[in-house]
């Protein structure tokens, strides 16, 4: 009988967890986040130990990271080349996302139990699961992925203010929510503390409101972004390479004048930067004033991801990515680890230099990111330069219509507050989306579509909190 009421205790918080997840995008029911997360602090008051409250969290860390990122198994099957090297890799990525990303919500059950802060479990509670969301943001190059502050995004007044503290800072002050509410709803303690955090949040809704009302406008850069809406196993189709480097030409002189013409990630999958052939093909289409922006894998001495800027003259200037996926991009331990990366035909990538501003002269400069890069707060800006946009090229394709692409979205709404600039994303297969300083998406194109967006570039705001930070 106890073993049947531990398994249904795991399963309810198991459930609980997945349930959390609901508050990210594209569903934002925050309500059901906040329940849930009421949820787990009841079960780890009522833990009597510090070992029971370590597998009460863990169960909720493992639901939560199970359905936040059962998306990933997508990437396992895009197409039946990678479905038959990868899909049997599908049970481990739930088990790892269960047993090594279960530890993020374990330990900090543990330790709130075991070593509470000044003998105050309930704040202690908030110090060490803040804690272990900024680590898991650091750790074997982190990944900080649906950090708490995110089930914000959709809440424009509260998004507003990660241009004061970041989406970590946000984080905190839902965690302080939460211990604030249950200390309201279930105790007789601390009636002045969460008095004053509901006053913060107060605060928080007010200065967002007021921040909604900056004006936004738009710069004269006119921009066409080329969302090509190929599948991902037509992307790398070798009997297709060619015919997907032309379709991008055709796109490309659809529609109204452009200044900046912008393609996705890897779009083409020649190296541009050496192959006089495709370059000049590039360099045919293009107007003596105009760039063209494009994702590329460059082969030279190292292989890279890569996001050049291209004149009538040819190639001005590149950027390779930094931060490169682990096994979708390269072998961590790859001495060791006898495994090939999932992204097929880009293996085994060189991480470039990670602090580079992109100037497609006389435009203004701007901040690149390629995919992966744009989930890391605080890390896209670093230049002493600053830029007056922020340009995200990717690849969601490997996702499908899952969650995955709306909460990468959703990321890049976070780094537009953050940082007060505009953000132009450029998707293979959606969605691409110019984003305001505010966070307000203003144009989009959705998943799975063929579509070229002529727009403006907008305005920059002044240099944020966060960003001076």
């Amino acid at each position: 009988m106890q073993k049947a009421i531990r398994l249904f205790y795991f399963l309810l918080l198991f459930g609980l967890g997945g349930l959390s997840t609901l508050g990210f995008a594209p569903h934002y029911f925050v309500g059901a986040a906040l329940l849930s997360w009421l949820g787990l602090v009841l079960a780890l008051h009522d833990a009597s130990t510090p070992q029971k409250a370590f597998y009460r969290g863990y169960a909720y860390g493992a639901g939560y990271f199970v359905f936040g990122l059962s998306w990933i198994t997508n990437a396992l099957t895009v197409d039946a080349y990678t479905a038959t090297h990868f899909a049997w890799l599908i049970p481990f990525v739930y088990l790892g996302c269960a047993f090594f990303m279960g530890l993020f919500f374990a330990i900090p059950s543990y330790l709130h139990k075991h070593y509470p802060l000044y003998q105050k479990h309930l704040w202690s509670f908030v110090a060490y699961f803040f804690l272990f969301e900024w680590l898991r943001g650091w750790i074997l190059t982190g990944f900080p992925w649906n950090l708490l502050g995110a089930i914000w995004v959709d809440t424009p007044a509260v998004l507003q203010s990660v241009s004061l503290f970041g989406v970590l800072g946000l984080s905190l002050m839902t965690y302080l929510l939460i211990a604030g509410l249950y200390a309201l709803l279930f105790t007789k303690k601390y009636r002045f503390i969460s008095g004053l955090i509901l006053l913060a949040w107060c605060g928080l809704f007010l200065y967002g409101t007021q921040r909604l009302k900056i004006p936004t406008p738009m710069t004269a850069v006119r921009l066409k972004l080329i969302q090509p809406g190929l599948p991902q196993g037509l992307k790398w189709s070798r009997a297709q390479l060619e015919e997907n480097f032309y379709l991008h030409l055709d796109l490309s002189k659809q529609g109204k004048p452009a200044d900046l013409i912008v393609w996705p990630e890897s779009a083409v999958a020649f190296d541009i930067a050496h192959n006089d052939y495709y370059r000049a093909q590039i360099q045919a289409i293009l107007e003596p004033t105009q760039r063209l922006l494009t994702g590329f894998i460059y082969r030279g001495e190292n292989v890279h991801n890569s996001l050049g800027v291209f004149s009538k003259d040819g190639l001005e200037q590149v950027y390779h990515k930094h931060h490169l996926v682990p096994f979708g991009e390269y072998i961590p331990l790859a001495d060791i680890l006898p495994l090939e990366t999932i992204a097929r035909g880009v293996g085994g990538l060189t991480p470039g230099e990670s602090d580079r501003i992109l100037s497609p002269f006389p435009y203004p400069p701007l901040a690149p990111a390629i995919c992966y890069e744009s989930i890391f707060s605080g890390a896209i800006v670093q230049s002493d330069i600053r830029p007056d946009w922020i340009l995200i090229v990717t690849n969601d394709a490997w996702f499908g219509l899952s969650r995955g692409p709306y909460q990468h979205l959703a990321e890049a709404q976070l780094r537009a507050v953050e940082e007060g600039l505009p953000v132009v994303r450029v998707a293979y297969n959606g969605i691409t989306a110019v984003i305001n300083p505010l966070g307000q998406i203003l144009i989009s194109a959705p998943l799975q579509t063929r579509v070229v967006i002529d727009t403006f570039l907008p305005a920059p705001f002044a240099r944020t909190l966060f960003s001076l930070l």
